[in-house]
């Protein structure tokens, strides 16, 4: 495999797994703010 490709991977997994465990704390901040909110 060229190290592009393999780097491209690595990267799309690092942005997959970061953006999974801030879309999960973003979740819940949100359903707090908007329980203050109504």
């Amino acid at each position: 495999m060229d190290w592009i490709s393999l780097a491209i991977a690595i990267a799309l997994l690092v942005v997959a797994v970061y953006s999974g465990i801030s879309y999960f704390r973003e979740k819940k901040t949100i359903s707090r703010t908007f329980r203050r909110r109504r």
